[in-house]
């Protein structure tokens, strides 16, 4: 895969911010969002709520959250961006501060936003942890190792400041314009009295015990709050208060380990706090049991009261914030959201999703009932399982599920008939099928110790499961067979007999095998080194489609002769299925910087990228027709298209009806020299040449915007090439060329 950052910055730059209503791509589940929400905020002098979450993924509200617009890849930042927090100074500026330790900012109200800092960590989740100004010039930031940044011209440059010591700098937090705190992930922090002209290191205070800091928050110049983690003498939850910015702190909360079973009332993890003024205040953690509770105070935390009934889901108290005197949020993991109106009482779910977790692979038995087995797992339970549509994708409920091996997959033949490989802790792996759509479920016999990655039915009669070798029945799964032994990954059926399979199952080899006479026997029909064969697509009679992690090779003769095929898609994109829903135009998703699924109209022979609005990783594709889709992924996502993913000229579908490019001379002898004929062509270009047999010869990629560029050619034999061009919007021209 070649990179695709130019094109997808360039798009940026002049689309930074369209909503999904604005796609070719419609949203089914999660809503809002699939990804975690680490912080929400009110804008200052605004009603507008902005949140930030993982996956390079804003959120925007002007309606108190009843709804939100998604924007992705602030700054060009890429897909696996870490968005960790945001802080706006006034109305129009703000800043967000992220993975690899970077700092981004907005002067229009985050319409668009630019780099300002990046320090030199390689790894996404080194992060700026926190920001803060005590006025609209002047700012600090902090991250891990002891990293403390400081700003005197409102955010434009970042300058470092030693601090001194190693721990991890986590929150900043100024009870006014002069006295300010920055916490560590301990008990130590740094102090100011001086508007952080200088810092002294110490402890928060010297009654906290040993422990962990989890929040802090200050309700005017003079009273604040710290939740700790203490696991000195016994585990607890604990919160101080001080009353003097911070030179004495009180313990006014204790809630400790109950070794008698009430694990309810344990909630060290991640205590966050909300205030709406100096008496009105709450905090959130999770318990033991996989909820998170809500502790509320009205007279500053001298008193607090659990809420009776934990309404919110675990891990959900990323962030909260009151939005007037009845209305907080609370928000957190795979973009669950939770509001009161209230203020804290009740709780209702501001979000909707049929799938917890990631979703690994669809089969639709015709357009309306489809199957998807998925990660279930929730409020720390393990559990992987298959769920079901009757309308096309719109709602999905479980017909079944396991909740201790995630060794599951599936096929069903129609929809009612179906087979699914699964384990038993008793019995090891177990063969289970139904006749009527997943309701009930009986077991059939299957081969002692095979483990599965595949299982696929030709009909209700013949089928094959590969994994550890391949095994085959001819009589609905009552009995097996062994026909091979190895390890593979994939199976994919032209007719009953003409039968494929890819692997291996590990390493980086790659084989396709071919059956013409339904699995007894086997001949290798392609082999490589560029990893397992993880999905095969059969267009046509005649052609076969395979992907690896990384690329995608097409035969046009049942697998004689092979080729890798082109891409405009310069980035890494790790590929994990196909779709052909006809022999000219297919479909293939994976996880990739800034795409997530590419498109072919010529039989798989090039592809172009398809922007779907969203940062995740897409597992499984299925097409009805060319227009008509669904596509799942990571965090439960679902998406469709009724317009074959493009809207618009985004991404022209089409062969260009006029040459835009020429070769002088052709027939050549030296260089192949290339003239672009047209000014309104989209750089950058994917330039690839083959020759007559489809063997690639050079795939080279032309990034700047010229007139004329020369390929290499001195070493070619005499004959017949094919050259095809890709533009930077998907279009296509092949021209040939004959050597003398």
């Amino acid at each position: 895969m070649k990179n695709f950052c130019l094109f997808i910055i360039g798009l940026l730059l002049h689309l930074p911010f369209i909503g999904l209503s604005q796609s070719a791509w419609t949203r089914i589940d999660p809503l809002p969002v699939e990804k975690t929400i680490n912080e929400i905020i009110k804008i200052p002098g605004t009603d507008r709520l902005m949140a930030v979450c993982d996956g390079s993924t804003i959120m925007s509200s002007d309606d108190s959250g009843e709804t939100w617009d998604i924007s992705i890849n602030p700054a060009g930042m890429n897909n696996s961006y870490q968005c960790k927090g945001i802080y706006f100074v006034n109305e129009t500026t703000g800043f967000i501060n992220g993975g690899k330790e970077t700092i981004l900012k907005t002067t229009d109200a985050g319409l668009t936003w630019a780099l300002k800092y990046q320090g030199t960590t390689i790894y996404e989740w080194q992060c700026i942890n926190d920001i803060w100004f005590v006025d609209e010039t002047t700012g600090f930031a902090v991250g891990n190792g002891g990293l403390l940044l400081t700003t005197s011209d409102e955010g434009e440059s970042w300058q470092l400041v030693e601090s001194g010591v190693q721990s991890h700098l986590m929150q900043i937090d100024f009870a006014d314009d002069t006295h300010g705190f920055i916490f560590s992930n301990g008990n130590g922090c740094f102090k100011t009295t001086d508007g952080g002209l200088n810092w002294n290191w110490g402890l928060i205070s010297p009654n906290i015990p040993p422990g962990s800091f989890h929040d802090g928050y200050f309700v005017n110049d003079t009273t604040g709050f710290v939740f700790i983690y203490a696991n000195s003498p016994t585990d607890a939850g604990l919160i101080f208060k001080t009353t003097d910015a911070g030179q004495t702190w009180t313990e006014i909360f204790s809630d400790h380990f109950a070794y008698n079973g009430k694990f309810s009332d344990y909630f060290a993890y991640n205590g966050k706090f909300a205030f709406f003024d100096d008496q009105q205040g709450m905090f959130t953690c999770p318990t033991y049991d996989y909820q998170v509770k809500v502790m509320l105070t009205g007279d500053g935390g001298i008193t607090w009261s659990e809420v009776s009934h934990p309404w919110i889901t675990w891990w959900t108290n990323n962030t909260l914030l009151y939005i007037d005197e009845n209305v907080a949020f609370s928000a957190g993991l795979d973009g669950r959201i939770f509001k009161t109106t209230d203020g804290g009482l009740t709780w209702q779910a501001g979000y909707n999703r049929y799938f917890p977790g990631r979703i690994f692979e669809v089969q639709f038995a015709d357009e309306a009932v489809g199957f998807a087995l998925a990660d279930l797992s929730e409020y720390g339970h393990d559990a992987v399982g298959i769920k079901k549509t009757v309308d096309g994708g719109q709602h999905w409920s479980l017909i079944y599920g396991t909740g201790w091996t995630d060794q599951i997959d599936f096929y069903f033949v129609n929809a009612s008939t179906g087979f699914c490989i699964t384990e038993h802790n008793d019995l090891g792996s177990i063969l289970i099928k139904t006749i009527d759509g997943g309701t009930t479920w009986v077991d059939m016999p299957t081969w002692p110790g095979f483990s599965r990655n595949d299982i696929k039915f030709y009909d209700e009669n013949h089928g094959l499961m590969v994994g550890s070798g391949a095994i085959k029945t001819d009589d609905g799964g009552q009995s097996w067979n062994s026909v091979l032994s190895g390890s593979y990954n994939t199976i994919e059926y032209r007719s009953q007999q003409e039968v494929y399979i890819g692997g291996p199952g590990f390493g980086y080899d790659t084989q396709l095998l071919r059956s013409t006479d339904g699995g007894n026997t086997w001949e290798t029909i392609y082999e490589g080194d560029t990893g397992p064969i993880l999905d095969i697509a059969l267009p046509d009679e005649q052609s076969i489609v395979i992907n690896t992690r990384e690329a995608i090779y097409k035969s046009d003769d049942i697998g004689q002769t092979w080729s890798e095929a082109a891409t405009s898609n310069p980035d890494h994109l790790y590929l994990s299925s196909l779709s052909f829903p006809s022999p000219q135009v297919g479909y293939t998703v994976g996880t990739g910087d800034f795409t997530n699924m590419l498109k072919t109209n010529d039989g798989g022979n090039s592809w172009f990228p398809l922007d779907n609005r969203s940062t995740s990783g897409l597992n499984a594709v299925w097409f009805f027709n060319d227009e008509d889709g669904i596509v799942l992924g990571n965090g439960g996502l679902v998406l469709e298209t009724t317009s074959g993913g493009i809207t618009g000229t985004l991404f022209p579908s089409k062969e260009l009806n006029t040459p835009s490019f020429s070769v002088a001379p052709n027939p050549f002898v030296g260089d192949i020299n290339i003239r672009v004929k047209e000014s309104n062509i989209e750089f950058p270009l994917q330039v690839t040449l083959t020759d007559i047999t489809g063997r690639k010869l050079l795939n080279q990629q032309i990034s700047g915007a010229v007139n004329q560029f020369s390929l290499p050619a001195n070493n070619l034999k005499p004959g017949i090439y094919l050259c095809q061009i890709i533009t930077r919007d998907g279009r296509t021209e092949t021209i040939k060329l004959v050597r003398r």
